[in-house]
């Protein structure tokens, strides 16, 4: 089981923040650029991750859980195609 996590960053915090969701087994498969970075991923239920990027950030990130999705072989193996 997955859950949908945005997380909102400055763009100094984008690198690091984005390495930590993929090390927590993250699947990150959307990112948008505005005035902040916005990174969209799947990150496994049993992850807490809020601890890590409040540390990596020094407690500057803003983020939002969404629904719980269960996925697939293929369907992972096409997220990380995407990611960028």
């Amino acid at each position: 089981m997955y859950q949908e996590v945005f997380v909102r960053v400055d763009y100094q915090f984008f690198g690091p923040v984005k390495g930590e969701l993929k090390l927590a087994g993250g699947l990150v498969w959307d990112i948008k650029y505005d005035e902040q970075v916005t990174i969209c991923c799947l990150l496994p239920v049993d992850v807490d991750i809020s601890p890590v990027l409040e540390g990596v950030t020094s407690e500057q990130v803003e983020l939002k859980e969404g629904k719980r999705v269960a996925i697939f072989k293929y369907m992972a193996i096409v997220l990380l195609s995407v990611d960028r």
